[in-house]
Order: structure tokens, then C-alpha cells, then sequence
């Protein structure tokens, strides 16, 4: 009985690849001081680390806006969580199944219905490898979620993003901004 009990826990550790878990995130709180950001046209609110860059990007017809909240070090990204509000006549559980094949190859760590927010939402955590060949950490960690708007036919997509395997805390950090998130109009 305890090698069943071994093995299953051994194949476990191994399937997760050194990835940790929403839930693993989620419960390992960072301290850290924050700082309140509302977009400039009220559409949203968020808490994020104090010493975190915000940026407004470009939109379109399809895309509303893109906002990036992130970390530099070395005049490099290592943590982004961005924000973008799309339009689209589809449904919410119809744009997050479009997620799920996507055309750069990812491992899918885990995907489904959200609790974490108090809106509609979908997740999709998954991690990319940039070079295989590399002796360094070079995989990008992505949690994206999909969110239902107060809007009709209008959604947030929130993907929150860490390259290297020593960003772990700014995943946590990210998740905590996350439960912040609050949709104004």
C-alpha cells in the first residue's frame, strides 16, 4: 500500500514538471505594497505591486484597449499582467475553448471554470519553452483568464506572465493583483 501511495505521489511531482499549481500560488501570499490603478476611462480598477510599470497600448475595432502592468529587471520583462478588453459576438465559454488550440505549441497545465473572481471566468495556465537548447530557465509561464464584462458582448482577457523559474513569486503577486480586479462599467 505505501508504494501505491509512493507512486502516485512520485508521478504526480513528475507530471507538474516543476510547475507550480493556481492553487500552490494562491497560497503562498507575498507581502508587497501596492498601488491603486484605474484605467483612464473607468472601465476597470486593480491593485499591483507599487514599483510596477503601467502602459496603455493600442486598440482597434476588435480589441478595446491593452494595458500592461509590469516588472523590468535589466531592462527585461520578467512579470506582466495584461488587460485587454475585446468585443466579440461569441460567448465566453466559446472564446476561452478558442484558447485551448493554440498555434504556438504550449504545455496546458491546467484549464476550466474560475472561482477566484466574482465574475463569469475561465482559466488557462499553461508554459512555453523559448529555446530548448538553452542551458538557462528560458520558459515563459502563462495564466490567462477569460472574463465575462457588465457590457453585452464584451470580455477582459487577463493574462498574467513570468519567464524563468525564479519568478515564482511575481506569479503569486500577480494572482493576489488578480483578486483585486474590479469591473467598473
Amino acid at each position: 500500500m505505501q508504494r501505491i501511495f509512493f507512486l502516485i505521489v512520485l508521478f504526480i511531482s513528475c507530471s507538474m514538471n516543476g510547475q507550480s499549481s493556481l492553487k500552490q500560488y494562491l497560497n503562498s501570499p507575498i507581502k508587497y505594497t501596492k498601488q491603486k490603478i484605474t484605467d483612464n476611462k473607468g472601465n476597470y480598477s486593480i491593485y499591483a505591486p507599487n514599483n510596477w510599470i503601467f502602459s496603455e497600448n493600442s486598440s482597434d475595432s476588435y480589441l478595446l484597449f491593452w494595458h500592461s502592468i509590469f516588472k523590468e529587471k535589466d531592462n527585461k520583462t520578467i512579470a506582466e499582467m495584461e488587460i485587454a478588453k475585446i468585443k466579440d459576438n461569441k460567448d465566453l465559454k466559446t472564446i476561452f475553448n478558442s484558447y485551448l488550440n493554440p498555434e504556438i505549441p504550449i504545455k496546458i497545465l491546467a484549464s476550466g471554470e474560475s472561482d477566484l473572481l466574482i465574475y463569469p471566468s475561465y482559466f488557462l495556465h499553461s508554459v512555453s519553452y523559448l529555446d530548448k537548447n538553452s542551458k538557462e530557465n528560458n520558459n515563459i509561464e502563462r495564466i490567462k483568464f477569460f472574463i465575462k464584462s457588465k457590457q453585452n458582448k464584451t470580455f477582459y482577457i487577463i493574462r498574467l506572465s513570468v519567464k524563468g523559474e525564479k519568478q515564482k513569486e511575481n506569479m503569486s503577486k500577480m494572482l493576489q493583483c488578480l483578486k483585486t480586479f474590479e469591473i467598473l462599467k
